[in-house]
This record gives structure tokens, C-alpha cells and sequence, in this order.
């Protein structure tokens, strides 16, 4: 018989579509954005910004929630269970919320490459064109 974990697949970040369900991945965080409260249809949301990748790219993870996420820091290795993905500005997000599961790993696990070793692209949504990451103006 196989082993409980052998169902759980880890995808890669050029494998993330926009609207996917049940997102598994294993990110390095690269960029944290300071926690803000957005306004929604369905009430106020506190909510950060994270920028992660692995060796196939880089994604925008927003974690939806007052707690969700708050003991991760920059450089971190995160396991993202139960994620899901939206399309916002035409590009892909994923989001962690109260029904996903996101755990902070042991350094020395070598599943994710260190920063500057994380492609610097983004997807657009309905092509095959990356794009560099540009950083906000202040």
C-alpha cells in the first residue's frame, strides 16, 4: 500500500493557472509587504502581500487574515497547502486564507533555490510572455 503522502503533489510556479483550487507548493519568500486592510463586497480584510518563488519563477501570495502567515520573514522556505489562485491586473495570485495551511520549513531542505537563484519573471495570464518584476515606485 502506498503512503498517506503519496496523493500529495507539490506543483511548480510555472505550473499555477489563474482559478486553480487546492494550490500545493513549496515558495521561498522573496519580498513581504507591510499589512494592510482592504475594503471587499463582504467586509474589511487584513491582508498582506508576499512575493515567493522557486526555481520556475516568481508569484504574488496574498494572505488573507489577521494571523495568516505573520510569523514568516524574508529568505523563509514555505509549504502553501489548500491555496487557490485569482487573476487581479492580469496576472496570477495565489491566496492563503483560513482553509489553507501555510508552514514555515527547515532551511537546510534544499527544495527551493536561494533568492538570487529565483528567475526574476512573472506570468501573464493567456500567453506565454514573462515579464520582469518591477519594483513600486515611492
Amino acid at each position: 500500500m502506498a503512503n498517506s503522502t503519496s496523493h500529495f503533489k507539490m506543483q511548480k510556479v510555472n505550473q499555477i493557472k489563474g482559478r486553480m483550487d487546492s494550490v500545493d507548493i513549496i515558495l521561498r519568500v522573496i519580498e513581504i509587504e507591510p499589512k494592510r486592510t482592504v475594503k471587499a463586497k463582504n467586509g474589511e480584510w487584513v491582508l498582506r502581500e508576499v512575493i515567493a518563488g522557486d526555481e520556475t519563477g516568481r508569484i504574488k501570495v496574498v494572505l488573507w487574515g489577521e494571523g495568516i502567515g505573520a510569523s514568516i520573514k524574508q529568505g523563509d522556505i514555505i509549504k502553501i497547502e489548500n491555496g487557490w489562485t485569482t487573476v487581479f491586473n492580469n496576472r496570477i495570485e495565489l491566496n492563503v486564507g483560513s482553509k489553507s495551511k501555510i508552514t514555515v520549513m527547515n532551511e537546510n531542505n534544499n527544495l527551493v533555490p536561494p533568492v538570487e537563484q529565483i528567475p526574476n519573471v512573472m506570468e501573464i495570464v493567456g500567453g506565454e510572455y514573462r515579464v520582469p518584476l518591477r519594483k513600486k515606485k515611492v
